[in-house]
């Protein structure tokens, strides 16, 4: 985080989990102490808050080209839609531990869990497709899209 102001200004002063950038220039900073987002342009960072207050552990954030936030904890999915001031929690994926986002070619959400498989959110149809079994632990921790658009998740990548 370091830029033309101290790095003691800049920091959010835990571990990070992952990072992601908006279309906003925006930088959402997932962490064992919750997420923050650290706006280049005026050179300040801020703790969001999520509706649930038992989160600590943020370990996926995916921004989608259409400025939604995508944000996995280890309480559940958190989404914040563009021009929305706050996150809400999606209902469907609540307690779950979500360790991996990725937002494909097609524009679709991938959400992989700690144990509870894999999901696919089709934002046209606003839809959530489920996919059990991905591995024998059921978890998918990574997931990757490759340049044939195949999805990948850290069971196939083994």
């Amino acid at each position: 985080f370091r830029r033309k102001k101290d790095a003691e200004e800049l920091s959010c002063g835990f571990e990070v989990n992952i990072v992601a950038e908006d279309n906003q220039a925006n930088l959402w900073i997932g962490t064992h102490n919750g997420l923050y987002k650290l706006n280049k342009k005026h050179e300040t960072i801020e703790k969001i808050h999520l509706p649930n207050p038992q989160v600590s552990n943020v370990e996926a954030v995916a921004c989608t080209r259409e400025g939604t936030i995508w944000a996995g904890t280890n309480k559940g999915l958190f989404v914040k839609k563009k021009n929305e001031e706050n996150f809400t929690l999606y209902k469907t994926i609540q307690n779950f531990d979500v360790k991996s986002l990725l937002e494909d070619k097609r524009g679709h959400v991938w959400i992989g869990t700690w144990s509870q498989g894999l999901f696919r959110y089709d934002p046209i149809q606003k839809r959530l497709y489920t996919y059990h079994n991905v591995c024998s632990r059921n978890s998918a921790h990574i997931i990757f899209q490759d340049k044939d658009e195949n999805i990948l998740n850290s069971a196939t990548l083994l």
